[in-house]
């Protein structure tokens, strides 16, 4: 009988944990379905934001008039990889800023996540002007309190040393840190060490712009 229970808990267990992914995946596919209407609509010399939940949370009206945001929350750099094949706005952008990789150091190795920027890279095309803002710096203490010790600055910056190599190797490609290569300030994220905050945000938003004005 306590046998037949356990095997009744596993397999509730399990259907629970198969239907959020099944949820997870169709709001994935409904906002990449979303971003590839806004696509096919995108005009000649957009910009255009690609990344995870970090860059879908921004406005992307304060970076530049008519920005296309395909960020989408959760995704990692393999996610990204499969799906800029859809997107027909980027051989005609003006520009292109890349973010993406946090979520990748929960599940993967760093040198996973190089690997697919090089792969990401060589997909891009090398018309627009790109800015690989990479992995963003998160905040230790409050990081590892809301998810764990499953990443760390030092790891973040050993990766993006690693891209940015790789970015120097393209002549449009140019590196960016919009908070600087030590911690994220407390005041600059929601809490959790990673998400940011409207002032967060705010210093998001404007690094993007003032790279766009650079002539």
């Amino acid at each position: 009988m306590r046998l037949r229970f356990v095997l009744l808990l596993v397999i509730v267990s399990a259907a629970a944990v198969l239907v959020k992914m099944s949820q997870t995946d169709l709001s994935y596919q409904a906002r990449l379905a979303e971003q590839l209407v806004a696509d096919s609509a995108a005009p000649e010399g957009a910009v255009v934001l690609l990344g995870d939940s970090i860059l879908e949370g921004l406005d992307a009206t304060a970076v530049a008039s008519g920005a296309l945001n395909f960020g989408i929350g959760g995704d990692t750099s393999g996610g990204l990889l499969s799906r800029i094949g859809g997107y027909t706005s980027l051989a005609k952008a003006h520009a292109v800023f890349l973010e993406i990789g946090i979520n990748d150091l929960l599940h993967v190795t760093g040198d996973d996540v190089v690997a697919n920027y090089r792969r990401i890279l060589a997909a891009l095309p090398t018309q627009p002007r790109l800015y690989l803002i990479g992995i963003l710096p998160i905040d230790d203490g409050a990081f590892a309190a809301a998810y764990g010790k499953l990443a760390s600055n030092a790891e973040i910056a050993r990766v993006n040393a690693a891209i940015r190599e790789l970015c120097r190797g393209r002549a449009n490609c140019i590196p960016l840190q919009p908070f600087g290569a030590g911690s994220l300030p407390a005041g600059y994220h929601s809490g959790d060490g990673l998400h940011l905050s409207e002032a967060g945000y705010r210093v998001l938003a404007d690094a993007l712009k003032a790279a766009l004005a650079e002539p």
